[in-house]
């Protein structure tokens, strides 16, 4: 009992910091804590740290995400992708596709290569597939092509698309970026069809009154966009 109070292999940590004793171990390396007993020092089957040398913050440092996925994976509470498929009623190539889209980017680091489902993810996945909104319903509720809608909005670091079977999605709150973009700014040739003006007669206008227009960040296009306050 007194050892386990003063002495602790990666193992113990592991258990104790809910994560992998490996990963115990790489932290540790990192910070330059050598263990006190091991294979190539004392011939211990083990590594053995003493616990007065671990600093008090070791459990952020091991894991700052405060990821639980390793509680899961080490109680080998996960499933396989072709299991959270089945579940969800979703094929392999889909369910992958949304693992890869809006799991794995939300685990730590050093757990994004696993293939492995916990129930959290499985959890984080069902509200979401009730909530997408299909992108057809964006280009109709605003007459815009495939291809403008693509040409314009298609960039990562603004909007994704979701592809579920031959359908494709927007998230929620993605839908709702699209919305709220399109209900303050236009470009020039939506400008000509609000105002009924010839094509460039928004241009002209603009050049008239000196109005400002907007170049919006993470957008495809480098079309400049004017607000809709200004006609």
């Amino acid at each position: 009992m007194k050892f386990h109070q003063n002495f602790a292999t990666p193992s113990d940590l592991g258990q104790e910091l809910n994560i992998s004793s490996k990963v115990v171990t790489r932290v540790l390396q990192r910070l330059g804590i050598s263990p006190v007993a091991g294979p190539s020092i004392t011939g211990t089957t083990s590594q053995i740290f003493a616990r007065s040398v671990l600093p008090a913050d070791l459990k952020h440092r091991v894991n700052p995400y405060n990821d639980d996925f390793s509680i899961y994976w080490l109680r080998n509470d996960i499933s396989t992708i072709a299991q959270t498929a089945k579940e969800l009623g979703l094929s392999l190539p889909d369910t992958s596709r949304l693992i890869k889209l809006f799991i794995k980017p939300t685990r730590a680091p050093c757990y994004r290569h696993y293939h492995g489902i916990s129930p959290k993810d499985k959890a984080k996945l069902q509200p979401l597939l009730r909530t997408l909104v299909p992108l057809t319903d964006i280009l109709s509720a605003h007459s815009m092509s495939h291809h403008n809608f693509s040409r314009r909005f298609m960039n990562p670091r603004f909007v994704r698309k979701v592809k579920v079977g031959k359908v494709e999605y927007l998230t929620q709150d993605d839908a709702e970026k699209i919305t709220s973009l399109l209900a303050e700014y236009c470009t020039t040739m939506e400008a000509d069809k609000i105002l009924g003006t010839p094509k460039g007669g928004e241009i002209k206008l603009i050049k008239r009154h000196k109005i400002r227009q907007h170049f919006l960040p993470h957008t495809t296009t480098n079309t400049p966009c004017t607000k809709l306050t200004k006609f």
